[in-house]
C-alpha cells in the first residue's frame, strides 16, 4: 500500500470533499487533484455526536455534517478562485432542495452554506468509493459504552406518535396529552363540573373566528416535514379527530384550536372540513353553545 502525505492547498485549484455521516458521527476528507490528475489528501476531519445531535433524523445528520465539514475549512474554502465539489453517497440530502417549512437549525445551516452559493456541487457516489469519510464516520473512539447508548436511546422520541394495540385502534399516548396541554393559550379548557366545555370560552373562540376563511386557508397548504400525511387512511383521520377533540383530554374546542392541535402532527385532503363537520356534529358542542351563536 502506498504512503499518503497530505498536501498544501492551492486555492487556485478546485477543492474536493469526501464526507460522510453515521449513527455515531461524521467524517470527511479535504482533496485537490495534483499534476498527474491524481487525489490527495489536504486534511482529514472527524466529528462526534453529541447527545442531541445523536437524535437528529438521517437527513439531517447528513445536512449537518456538510455544514461541519464547510465551517472546518472555511479557511481555505471561502476565499477560494475555484468551485467547491462535494461527493456523499447519501441521496437524502436532495430532500432539502424543495421548499419547505425548515426548523431553527435548519435555517442557521443555511446561513453557512449561502457562502458558497453557486460554487457547490454535490454529486452522488456508491458507498464503496466512499471509503475515507465513512471510515472517519465511525472512528472506534466514536461508538457509545452500554450505558451512554441506554441513556441516549431512553430520551430519543418514539417516531410513532400513536401506538395500536389492534388494527386501527389508538391509544391515548403521553404524547397525544402533551401536544394538547403545551399550547401556550391553553389549548385545553378549563372544564366545568359536569366535564363539559365552559359557554364562555367556546363563544369567546367561536365569534373571533371566520370558518370559512380558516378552510380556505388550510386547504391551500401542502403535508409540511414536521407532518405526518393519513389521507389514504380514514380510520386513522377518525381517531385523531377523536383525540383532539371528542376526547375529555382535548377539551371540545372549536375549529381554530382543534385544527392547530391535529395539524401539529398530522395532515390530510380536506382536514380542515372534516374537522368543521366533526365539531358541528358533535352533540356535546352543539348543547354547551350559546343561544346566540
Amino acid at each position: 500500500m502506498d504512503e499518503v502525505f497530505l498536501v498544501f492547498p492551492d486555492q487556485q485549484k478546485v477543492f474536493t470533499i469526501h464526507f460522510d455521516a453515521s449513527e455515531y458521527g461524521t467524517g470527511a476528507c479535504l482533496q485537490q487533484h495534483d499534476s498527474e490528475g491524481n487525489l490527495r489528501p489536504i486534511e482529514f476531519f472527524s466529528y462526534k455526536w453529541n447527545k442531541a445531535e445523536y437524535n437528529y433524523s438521517t437527513p439531517d445528520k447528513e445536512l449537518y455534517g456538510l455544514v461541519l465539514a464547510l465551517r472546518h475549512w472555511y479557511k481555505w474554502l471561502f476565499g477560494a478562485d475555484q468551485d467547491i465539489v462535494v461527493y456523499t453517497d447519501h441521496k437524502s440530502l436532495r430532500d432539502f432542495s424543495k421548499t419547505q417549512l425548515l426548523k431553527p437549525r435548519h435555517a442557521r445551516w443555511s446561513l453557512v452554506l449561502e457562502d458558497y452559493r453557486g460554487r457547490l456541487t454535490i454529486r452522488w457516489i456508491s458507498g464503496k468509493q466512499n471509503v475515507i469519510a465513512d471510515a472517519l464516520s465511525r472512528d472506534p473512539r466514536f461508538v457509545l459504552t452500554a450505558r451512554e447508548l441506554e441513556e441516549r436511546r431512553s430520551t430519543q422520541v418514539l417516531p410513532e406518535t400513536v401506538f395500536q394495540e389492534e388494527e386501527n385502534v389508538l391509544l391515548l399516548t403521553d404524547q397525544m396529552v402533551d401536544i394538547s396541554m403545551d399550547d401556550d393559550d391553553g389549548v385545553v379548557n378549563t372544564i366545568n363540573d359536569n366535564g363539559t366545555p365552559t359557554a364562555t370560552e367556546e363563544a369567546e373562540e367561536e365569534e373571533t373566528e371566520n370558518d370559512q376563511v380558516l378552510i380556505t386557508e388550510i386547504s391551500l397548504r401542502k403535508c409540511q416535514p414536521h407532518q405526518r400525511d393519513i389521507t389514504d387512511n380514514p380510520n386513522l383521520q377518525n381517531e385523531v379527530l377523536y383525540l383532539c377533540h371528542d376526547h375529555g383530554m382535548a377539551g371540545h374546542n372549536g375549529l381554530r384550536k382543534t385544527l392547530d392541535l391535529i395539524t401539529r402532527k398530522y395532515w390530510w385532503e380536506h382536514v380542515s372540513t372534516n374537522v368543521k363537520k366533526n365539531i358541528e356534529e358533535c352533540d356535546l358542542c352543539q348543547r354547551s353553545k350559546p343561544s346566540h351563536l
